[in-house]
C-alpha cells in the first residue's frame, strides 16, 4: 500500500479488530499518526480530542498487524503492561521526591527516604523492562506476515484464491470463476474467500 491507501484502509476499519494488515499499511499508518499528532496533539481541546480519536485505529491497525504474523491480539499486552507500570512507577517517584524537596510536607521526611531507596531501583530496571518489551514488540510488528492464509483469514499481499498456500482451488467445472462482494464494504471478493481483503469482514 501507498501511504494514501494506507491511511484510508486504517480509518476505514476504524473498529475492525479481525482480519489482517500488512506491513505497510501498518507502518504508513504509524508515520501518519505520529506527524498528526505532533502538528494537532498541542492545540488545546481539538488536539486531544484528536489524539483520542486515533486510540482506536491504531489498535486494530496494531491487532491486524499481530493477526498478520498468526499471532494473537494479547501480544499488545506486552507493550501496554510495561509502559503502564512504568508510568506508575515514574509517579510515584516524581510524587516522592517533591516531597523530599518539601522535607516531608507531603509525607513523612523517614517514609519519603525509604520509599526512595526502593524506587530509584526499581524505576531503572523496569525502564531497561520496558524498553527490552518496546524492542520486542517493534520486531514482531516488522516480520513479515504469513504466506497464504492463516487463522486469521486471507493473507492480504494474496488474497486471491490459489495464489499462496492454504487456499482452495475451486472445483473443475463449477463454472465459478465471477466475484462475489462483501456485505460490509461492498469490495469484490473472489470464490471461496472466507474474508473481505478490503475490510476483513467475514463473507
Amino acid at each position: 500500500m501507498n501511504p494514501i491507501e494506507a491511511v484510508s484502509s486504517a480509518f476505514r476499519n476504524y473498529v475492525n479488530f479481525s482480519g489482517r494488515a500488512c506491513r505497510s499499511e501498518f507502518w504508513w499508518f504509524t508515520l501518519f499518526s505520529f506527524i498528526s499528532q505532533a502538528v494537532l496533539g498541542w492545540i488545546p481541546l481539538i488536539g486531544g480530542i484528536y489524539v483520542l480519536a486515533l486510540v482506536l485505529p491504531s489498535l486494530a491497525v496494531t491487532v491486524r498487524r499481530l493477526h498478520d504474523t498468526n499471532r494473537a491480539a494479547w501480544w499488545l499486552l506486552l507493550q501496554i503492561i510495561p509502559a503502564l507500570v512504568w508510568v506508575v512507577l515514574t509517579a510515584l517517584l516524581v510524587w516522592v521526591l517533591i516531597s523530599s524537596l518539601l522535607s516531608g510536607h507531603l509525607i513523612d521526611q523517614e517514609v519519603s527516604e525509604g520509599f526512595l531507596t526502593f524506587l530509584i531501583p526499581a524505576f531503572v530496571v523496569w525502564t531497561l523492562v520496558a524498553i527490552a518489551f518496546f524492542i520486542l514488540m517493534f520486531v514482531v510488528l516488522a516480520l513479515p506476515g504469513t504466506s497464504g492464509l492463516n487463522r486469521y483469514g486471507p493473507d492480504p499481499l494474496q488474497p486471491d484464491p490459489g495464489a499462496g498456500p492454504g487456499y482452495p482451488n475451486p472445483p473443475p467445472g463449477t463454472g465459478q470463476g465471477e466475484g462475489q462482494y462483501c456485505p460490509r464494504c461492498g469490495a469484490e471478493v473472489q470464490p471461496y474467500a472466507q474474508f473481505c481483503f478490503a475490510c476483513g469482514a467475514n463473507v
